[in-house]
């Protein structure tokens, strides 16, 4: 039989997220893939590049905040794929200049892990 799928972490501040596009990243299997499309030190960076991009208003697609090498960091992410293959697929449907940063799966369950609530 599968695998279980690993249980959804809990949103970071113990309470529902207001952010519309946190809380649907929250609420994805952990287990789904995302597609990481940037990471920056400065939000608004992030916010930039999605706007340039025509991604901005897609509602899978937004800037999450964390934190990397003792700093903050701020990653844009698009969609939410049952596996890593659906993910690497979807990599042909954004952009052609998106595509030119080379975006990554990522597990959605280390994206969850690793945000620090607004």
């Amino acid at each position: 039989p599968p695998a279980p799928e690993p249980a959804k972490p809990a949103p970071p501040s113990g309470v529902a997220p207001e952010d519309p596009f946190l809380a649907w990243v929250m609420a994805q299997p952990a287990g789904h893939w995302t597609l990481q499309l940037l990471g920056v030190r400065e939000a608004a960076s992030a916010r930039d590049f999605l706007r340039r991009h025509g991604l901005a208003d897609d509602p899978q697609t937004g800037v999450l905040h964390s934190r990397y090498k003792g700093g903050d960091w701020y990653v844009a992410i698009h969609g939410s794929f049952p596996d890593r293959a659906a993910a690497r697929a979807a990599i042909a449907r954004l952009p052609a200049a998106v595509r030119k940063g080379q975006p990554w799966p990522r597990r959605m369950g280390d994206v969850q892990a690793a945000v620090i609530a607004p």
